[in-house]
């Protein structure tokens, strides 16, 4: 494994801490429309709209409109702390943090991505842009980013604007459901996403799109969601783990890798790589450690609004993150799933 330099905490990272206090501000004055469509969010990660949309895979501008309201809030409330890539990575290094592996993580993609100066690379629910930077940075590549989120894509714009990257860093407002892509066929040398495909309504035609616009030899790396066979949907308990797991991270379809099998056989995209990279194939210790950091976050906000020092809405956007996070670690350390599995497809010459 590739190292990295080591890196501050992020409470002495200029930066991080400059992107937590506007994340913070924003949060404190948070328009209460907005609040009540965080709220209102959170039903698209439910049950029974998944099974809804297995129905009507094509129907998905409502999901999208859900899914840009419930990013519009926990993008923010993730840059407080240490996931502002609002993600969390493989375990590739015990005793260290997410931030560090999350580094580690984005040199293996990149080494597997294979590209270099000259290449354009395409992510798809790029976020605010802090990997698509990274990858830049280590390939030299051109990245241009896809996210449903404004906001987040805003703040992606700026991020590479200040680092001088911003004429080979490009971010665009667009759902990744939205094919095809106004992309040349072959123009693409790598593709990648990190937790977006699992938002993909109907995962066979954003595959085939992805074949077009790939060069020959180019490659497709994925890090989403991948349900064990140990997974019974016929056991109550696994489905209420999964159920309360759902919302906490953002999972919109619960993909088993069969339906990964079958949506690269009906593209054309042929596995190379298929793994779960974390130690011991778990990732309960980062997934513990960033619950009990949002969970003291939410006492100190609780006591702040018994003071009266901060607004009552604040407690209330972090409880209603927090919630289900124990099912989480109960739903990994049971090994019905992950959020990590790491799969890189090619398209054949």
């Amino acid at each position: 494994m590739a190292t990295v330099a080591r890196t501050l905490p992020w409470y002495l990272n200029r930066h991080k801490v400059a992107s937590a206090l506007r994340s913070t501000w924003r949060l404190l004055f948070l328009p209460k429309e907005q609040q009540k469509r965080f709220f209102d969010s959170f039903d698209v990660f439910s049950m029974e709209w998944e099974a809804r949309l297995a129905d009507n895979p094509g129907d998905f501008r409502e999901t999208s409109r859900k899914v840009a309201d419930w990013y519009s809030v926990v993008n923010l409330l993730c840059s407080i702390g240490q996931i502002e890539k609002m993600y969390i990575p493989p375990r590739l290094e015990a005793g260290k943090s997410v931030h560090h592996n999350q580094l580690l993580y984005e040199r293996m993609l990149a080494e597997d991505l294979r590209v270099g100066p000259g290449d354009t690379v395409l992510e798809l629910g790029c976020g605010r842009g802090r990997v698509a930077y990274h990858v830049h940075s280590l390939t030299g590549a051109g990245l241009v980013g896809y996210n449903v989120d404004e906001s987040q894509v805003r703040s992606a714009k700026d991020f590479a604007r200040q680092r001088r990257a911003d004429s080979l860093c490009q971010f665009h407002v667009r759902d990744l459901n939205d094919v095809p892509y106004p992309l040349q066929d072959g123009s693409i040398a790598g593709v990648y996403e990190i937790g977006a495909i699992c938002y993909s309504t109907d995962l066979s035609r954003l595959f085939k799109d992805v074949h077009r616009v790939l060069r020959p030899g180019g490659r497709v790396s994925l890090l989403d969601i991948c349900m064990h066979d140990q997974y019974d949907p016929a056991n109550p308990e696994h489905v209420r783990l999964l159920s309360k797991t759902k919302p906490l991270v953002g999972l919109l379809r619960a993909l088993h890798w069969h339906d990964y099998q079958r949506a690269f056989h009906e593209s054309g995209l042929k596995v190379v790589k298929n793994e779960n990279p974390s130690i011991d194939g778990l990732m309960v210790p980062m997934i513990e450690y960033l619950n009990r950091y949002f969970v003291l976050a939410e006492r100190v906000t609780k006591v702040g609004t018994r003071l009266r020092l901060l607004p009552a809405h604040l407690s209330k956007l972090l409880t209603r993150f927090n919630e289900e996070g124990e099912a989480f670690v109960a739903f990994d350390r049971g090994r019905l799933g992950t959020i990590a599995q790491y799969i890189v497809a090619e398209k054949p010459h």
